[in-house]
């Protein structure tokens, strides 16, 4: 996660609130969890596949449970 900026850090950590075993969500709503417009979760996202913590699966988009797991410590505070 050290090659993530701090918005990218953040915002991984944040789709942790979706829950899920593997992690699935769209466009849209990691957006409103980002609270940012769809362009900027656009660019997050796409940061966070060329980093291989997210895959695209059709119009949505999954991460694997262990980095949920992992984005799930990281909002709590957990992880070092």
């Amino acid at each position: 996660m050290d090659r993530l900026d701090a918005i990218d850090r953040e915002r991984f950590a944040a789709l942790a609130v979706l829950g899920g075993d593997p992690l699935t969500w769209d466009l849209p709503t990691a957006a409103a969890v980002w609270a940012c417009a769809l362009p900027a979760a656009e660019e997050t996202v796409a940061h966070l596949i060329q980093r291989g913590i997210v895959e695209p699966r059709g119009d949505d988009y999954w991460m694997h449970a262990v980095l949920a797991d992992y984005a799930a410590e990281l909002l709590d505070g957990t992880s070092r």
